[in-house]
């Protein structure tokens, strides 16, 4: 029941709250912090151990590395196969004062998917392929809106 509470709190702020509001009002930050409780709650309820949920130190290094290369590999090929349809920044460079906040929110995404999610999936499911899958396949979901991102985190 989590995982779905989880799963429809985040389609309806993708999905109706975001582009009612474009993401500027006080509702974005309470489905956003609706979705990370529902996870943690549930995390804690479950007393999911800081090993259960992937969170650890040793192999950082390694798995950054690999991660980054993939991720550069992938946003190139994504990139290239999109580049006709991606429009130019108007205002030149983002603002950098809201890197902290794309970091936090990074942070918060990967937490729930990989965290809680996968997890869940990983008892309902009883299958790790299957419940990779579907992990995967549901956070591609939740970003259709933004094609490049769809792709992306899919075959992130």
């Amino acid at each position: 029941m989590d995982a779905l509470a989880f799963i429809l709190i985040v389609t309806v702020h993708l999905w109706i709250v975001l582009p009612a509001t474009g993401g500027k009002t006080p509702w974005d930050v309470l489905f956003i912090v609706g979705a990370v409780s529902v996870a943690a709650i549930s995390l804690g309820r479950r007393r999911t151990t800081r090993q259960q949920m992937g969170i650890k130190l040793d192999g950082l290094l390694k798995e950054s590395a690999i991660y980054l290369g993939a991720a550069g590999f992938f946003a190139g090929v994504v990139v290239l196969c999109f580049r006709a349809s991606l429009e130019p920044m108007e205002r030149g460079f983002p603002d950098l004062r809201r890197i902290p906040w794309h970091l936090t929110w990074a942070f918060l995404q990967q937490f729930c998917l990989l965290a809680f999610l996968l997890n869940r999936l990983r008892e309902i499911l009883r299958q790790k392929a299957l419940a990779v899958s579907a992990a995967a396949g549901i956070f591609a979901f939740f970003h259709l809106p933004n094609p490049f991102l769809t792709l992306y985190t899919l075959g992130g």
